[in-house]
């Protein structure tokens, strides 16, 4: 007899020991044909490292997803996300997602902040994202290519959390998460050469 899919819910803090939040880096498995790791795992760029047979080169569809190997939960913590992009104009994504138990949903082309458990904030457009709508909308963008959006989450373990984004000192609304949320940081690339570094400040 065939087992029955699993039903998709939000994973629980209470599930999980306090103090089990993973490792500050990103996932070496997750898209590893389009993705290089610094030595520490801290800093993912997008780079096409391989040309398929043909000669042609093989771009991934659309946005490049790249996600963390942090399950934050029971606290509160302050995440840093250190970006480096060509032009002021290119779109990249940084933020989190809630975990279920069957994973996490990306929506749809890999891009952050396209299905309803997922936030992204896109700096060169200084908008909040989720179900690829603008949340909140006329915050900072970076002054040149490169910049730091700051992400602080609270998350208490039975009770309702808050994710708020912070670019160049100015703070986003803040964005309310369901009681005892499991958020896992990660972000997206357009272009190649793009650089994303994750650091867990507190």
């Amino acid at each position: 007899m065939s087992q029955r899919p699993k039903k998709a819910q939000l994973s629980k803090a209470a599930d999980r020991a306090e103090g089990d939040i993973g490792e500050v880096c990103w996932d070496p498995t997750h898209n590893p044909n389009y993705i290089t790791l610094s030595e520490e795992g801290t800093v993912a760029q997008f780079v096409i490292k391989e040309k398929p047979k043909d000669g042609k080169t093989s771009y991934p569809p659309c946005f490049l997803p790249v996600r963390s190997n942090l399950r934050l939960h029971s606290g509160n913590y302050k995440i840093e996300f250190d970006i480096e992009r060509t032009t002021t104009s290119e779109q990249i994504g940084a933020g989190a997602m809630l975990m279920w138990n069957i994973g996490e949903d990306w929506g749809f082309f890999g891009y952050l902040g396209a299905s309803s458990s997922a936030w992204s904030y896109d700096p060169s457009t200084g908008d909040v994202v989720t179900k690829t709508e603008s949340i909140d909308g006329g915050l900072a963008t970076f002054d040149g290519p490169n910049g730091k959006i700051i992400m602080e989450l609270t998350l208490p373990r039975n009770e309702e959390g808050s994710m708020v984004f912070e670019v160049n000192g100015k703070r986003s609304k803040a964005v309310k998460l369901p009681a005892g949320s499991v958020v896992m940081p990660a972000g997206c690339f357009l272009k190649q050469g793009q650089k994303l570094k994750i650091t867990l400040i507190k």
